[in-house]
């Protein structure tokens, strides 16, 4: 018997919305400190959710696991029926029997080879006074292509022992204490603040590091991996927010896989609405396209359309979480420090990669993390990706510089601005940048130089007068906005001396700060957020600067390109990595 996918309840570890894990009744009570179901008379619950559904087309077409089971143990008498949902497709009902779960039950769900797709899930009606489930897992009798499979988890952090600590707390008592698993998964810290003992890392292999970022660290978990005969590797965020059920998933996947170059990238499920999609899954050509970004989890039609894999395929999975076998790694992490290091190494390995509802973590909406550092960072990586591919024309860096510019320079964030000018000057230096500072210490030195009005800070807004703006714009005074270029050429006597209201988000909207001279970027849902001013002096300045930002594109393009596909391989290679931890031992 080979575990595929166990039934996980609502618990106190992940403090997410029931309805991803259980649709239930009025009597039907969800106990979470004991992780198991209550059920009183004439309740019933329904499993066709995020956690607790099971992915047909993932299973049928990666792997060649066919017969599926289902086991379920509690207590009582209910009325199990087991359903095959597919989209835009009336339920059809495989099982529909009253049965006592007292010792445990098997049901026979079919052949994946003639579902092909949908969901499979089951609902229970209870006929007893009362019962409760305490335990339920999806099985398989088929043997998988990998038996002796050998997972890696592999952590980094930096100075984040306040995530990591509970994370590996998490996965030391629910997984590497599980005897079905703790043979064969491992937790490996890679610690670039070197300030995690012994003690605090219970099971997990410590490796005190350098900090060269999530680059740096995740290919230093990768060769301790390799050097120690694992078979893959499974990079995952500090603070391990998700279900540990999402690595036994991706832990079975891998096992019985059958496609060439196999990975698995999790989603990335809203803190904030934690039930949103923000991510299942991304592709990138040019530019980062997240899939099935808005999409509800706990709306079952939206469920089905998230399966539906065959629309767009991911060409990358992002280190929040993303597994793969080692030995089909051809090329290791370009040294970004952070930002751009997942996708190349995805894009470049050419993995098949497969997403699955079930397989996800939580994290900050993107918008969130945006300031000087990480725009810097983003437009650094980004166009150093598309020139490793080929795929950066000089036009096509003009137009992407000014289009990250522009929008920070006229929402007013001159730092932002500043450090992505900063971002062009470096790349156009050429590869040498990543080599000469590989802990980006130096970019944090320019970075921080910078006027830091953008800091996100708590205060309170009561007495400031905000306006709210409104969105009714025609297209007259739209004309005259673009003409005034959002009121750059307009005279300062005809600017509102207010305070305008703005989501922090990537930018401004521009038909909303016009004619203010000061903007509040609010984040209400964590109360913080900073306040920007309109200032004729620092636009028209950071106008001309965008002129000569262009022209060094212009004259220095063909150079940079070549230098940097010259060193494309060293750079990318297990040499160049393994070259600079020798000589971390030897200093």
């Amino acid at each position: 018997m080979y575990l595929l996918q166990k039934i996980v309840f609502p618990n106190l570890d992940i403090q997410a919305t029931s309805e991803l894990y259980i649709r239930n009744t009025e009597n039907c009570f969800l106990y979470k400190t004991k992780e198991k179901i209550f059920f009183k008379e004439n309740s019933m619950c329904s499993f066709d959710t995020y956690y607790n559904s099971f992915s047909i087309k993932v299973w049928h077409e990666n792997t060649i696991v066919d017969n599926v089971k289902l086991y379920l143990r509690g207590s009582g008498k209910f009325l199990i029926s087991v359903i095959h949902n597919r989209l835009h497709l009336p339920h059809v009902y495989l099982y529909d029997e009253v049965i006592d779960i007292e010792d445990g039950i098997s049901i026979n769900l079919g052949e994946l080879s003639v579902m092909k797709d949908g969901m499979l899930f089951f609902q229970m009606r209870l006929i007893s006074k009362e019962g409760e489930l305490v335990e339920g897992f999806y099985y398989t009798e088929d043997d998988p292509i990998v038996s002796n499979i050998k997972l890696g988890i592999v952590v980094t952090h930096f100075n984040r022992k306040n995530y990591v600590l509970p994370a590996i707390k998490r996965i030391n008592d629910k997984l590497l204490s599980d005897p079905y698993y703790n043979s064969s998964i491992s937790l490996i810290v890679v610690d670039n603040s070197s300030n995690i003992t012994n003690e605090e890392a219970l099971n997990s292999v410590l490796i005190p590091n350098r900090n060269l970022g999530g680059s740096g660290g995740f290919t230093r978990g990768l060769l301790y991996l390799k050097d120690n005969n694992y078979t893959h590797c499974l990079f995952m965020d500090d603070d391990a927010s998700c279900e540990i059920e999402s690595i036994r998933r991706t832990y079975a996947l891998l096992q019985f896989s059958k496609k060439d170059k196999f990975g698995v990238a999790g989603s990335l499920i809203s803190e904030i609405d934690n039930t949103i999609l923000r991510e299942k899954g991304a592709i990138f050509q040019k530019n980062v396209k997240p899939l099935y970004t808005g999409l509800n989890m706990k709306n079952c039609y939206d469920l089905l359309l998230a399966d539906n894999s065959s629309v767009e395929m991911p060409n990358y999975g992002a280190w929040w979480f993303f597994a793969f076998k080692i030995s089909d790694v051809e090329k290791y992490p370009f040294p970004f420090f952070v930002r751009g290091d997942d996708i190349l190494f995805g894009v470049t390995n050419k993995f098949n990669i497969a997403t699955m509802n079930g397989i996800a973590c939580w994290g900050e909406d993107f918008f969130i993390k945006e300031s000087p550092m990480t725009r810097y960072l983003g437009l650094r990586g980004e166009l150093t990706v598309r020139l490793l591919t080929d795929d950066l024309s000089c036009r096509e860096m003009i137009l992407t510089f000014l289009k990250r510019y522009l929008a920070s320079l006229f929402s007013y964030n001159y730092a932002s601005a500043k450090a992505i000018n900063l971002a062009i000057d470096d790349i156009l230096s050429g590869p040498d940048i990543f080599l000469l500072d590989l802990d980006a210490s130096k970019a944090r030195n320019k970075i921080s130089t910078l006027t830091p009005d953008e800091k996100l800070e708590f205060f309170n807004l009561e007495g400031l007068e905000i306006d709210y703006p409104k969105f009714s714009h025609n297209k007259l005074l739209k004309l005259i906005r673009i003409f005034l270029i959002n009121g750059l050429l307009l005279p300062s006597f005809f600017m509102k001396d207010r305070l305008v209201y703005q989501h922090k988000g990537f930018r401004a909207t521009f038909k909303s700060i016009f004619r203010y001279k000061k903007v509040l970027y609010w984040l209400p849902e964590y109360k913080k957020g900073y306040i920007v001013t309109h200032d004729k002096i620092e636009l028209f300045k950071g106008l001309l600067l965008s002129l000569k930002t262009i022209l060094n594109i212009y004259f220095k393009y063909n150079n940079m390109k070549k230098l940097f596909l010259e060193k494309k391989d060293f750079l990318m290679s297990e040499d160049f990595w393994r070259t600079i931890y020798s000589q971390d031992k030897e200093n």
